[in-house]
């Protein structure tokens, strides 16, 4: 946890509370109501949100209303004066993790915050291993009509029987976890880990910390002793999701090109997963199949794709590939009130014939893929309603996007 939200309508807490916390070496940006810290969120995205109760305007409850619903990572801890700890439960049923009465001390918060740092780092695994779990059926993405999508999974069947390093390169959502899953399941370590990291969500310390382990007492927040991932991959496998995007620091760039030796290193075997729309046959097979998952899983009665839900899905561009399908999927899962699932369950992108095309699918070589990237996110930000729909069709989640749209500037 690096970034910490403080919101009060008194100045000299707001004072004192961001000395302490830069203390601890605590990135910390304070706001004095609830609309500078809604504000706020839509540049700069913290893990912790510290927020009093009672502010002229919009309440504390009102504003852990609004956060809880637009952006459910952040943890949050309220303040209070002891007359209104009864109003402090009641927001903790409205989301809040925990609650500090005022005036408290510098060690009351100190221990807070190591609470925090703990149920973060469960929550965190305990998502992993409910992935994990998810993943130990066979996925959609490998029934294929298209030859090129065959041929790679038959080169995936005879690479998981070496053990050469692989790279899979491809657009988000399009399966590359997916690819790195199976090749594990299928190979000789499939008894051992498959550890996950996520290079483009961490920062570069805590990046570090996750490959190579710290010892207690290390630096702020490390309140155990943790072994790397390295460490627990060991004769298992390592996916490093997203390695272009780690730091200078651990990882040197020039002129803006992923470092070549480093590149040279992983790239043993390159598996290039294809686009959604590059391989069209498999849309309404795809379809199909994660509208029986998402029946099943939800214990909804089986559902069937109206005629004109099937013509969309087979003429729509799927920016977000075969995430974005399975979004939609469980969008329309949901929304369904009979037994087919008609236009109106569908979200109107689809329905818009304007919708852009991935500039990555255009030929433009006169442009880097940074700027491809940029483009296109700018592009899906202008015509989305809100972030969750310009996340859902780039497929991404939102905290990646923020971090995408603080790296090109389009805030």
């Amino acid at each position: 946890m690096k970034r910490i939200l403080l919101v009060d309508d008194e100045e000299n807490i707001r004072i004192t509370m961001s000395r302490y916390l830069t203390s601890r070496n605590y990135e910390v940006k304070s706001v004095g109501s609830g609309p500078e810290a809604l504000a706020a969120l839509n540049t700069w995205m913290p893990e912790l949100m510290i927020t009093d109760l009672r502010m002229d305007g919009m309440t504390g409850l009102e504003l852990i209303d609004r956060v809880r619903k637009d952006f459910p990572d952040i943890t949050i801890i309220i303040m209070t004066a002891y007359a209104s700890v009864e109003t402090a439960v009641a927001a903790m049923k409205y989301g809040a993790y925990d609650y500090v009465t005022k005036p408290f001390t510098p060690d009351q918060i100190g221990h807070l915050l190591s609470r925090v740092e703990q149920i973060r780092g469960l929550s965190h695994e305990n998502v992993e291993l409910k992935q994990v779990i998810r993943d130990i059926r066979e996925p959609e993405e490998f029934g294929s009509r298209n030859a090129k999508v065959q041929q790679l999974f038959e080169m995936a069947r005879r690479v998981a029987a070496s053990q050469s390093t692989v790279l899979v390169t491809g657009e988000s959502g399009t399966g590359k976890s997916v690819l790195a899953k199976w090749i594990h399941k299928h190979s000789a370590r499939s008894a051992q880990g498959f550890v996950d990291v996520n290079c483009a969500t961490l920062s570069e310390n805590l990046l570090e910390s996750e490959l190579f382990g710290h010892v207690k007492g290390s630096f702020t927040g490390a309140v155990r002793d943790k072994v790397g991932r390295l460490k627990i991959a060991d004769s298992g496998t390592v996916f490093l999701d997203e390695i272009g995007d780690i730091s200078l620091q651990l990882q040197t760039k020039r002129n803006g090109v992923f470092r070549e030796d480093l590149f040279y290193r992983l790239n043993v075997i390159e598996f290039k997963m294809p686009a959604l729309r590059e391989r069209p046959e498999d849309i309404l097979a795809l379809a199909d199949s994660l509208l029986r998952r998402a029946c099943t899983e939800s214990g909804h009665v089986p559902l069937h794709f109206s005629t004109e839900v099937q013509h969309i899905f087979s003429n729509y561009r799927w920016p977000g590939n075969i995430r974005e399908l399975k979004n939609t999927v469980e969008r329309a899962v949901v929304l369904a009130r009979g037994e087919l699932v008609e236009v109106a369950d569908l979200p109107d992108r689809l329905l818009d014939p304007g919708t852009p095309i991935p500039p990555q699918a255009v030929n433009q070589p006169n442009m880097s893929l940074e700027d491809l990237e940029r483009q296109y996110i700018q592009e899906t930000l202008t015509r989305a309603a809100t972030l969750e729909d310009a996340a859902s069709v780039l497929g991404i989640n939102l905290s990646t996007l923020w971090r995408k749209r603080r790296r090109y500037n389009l805030d």
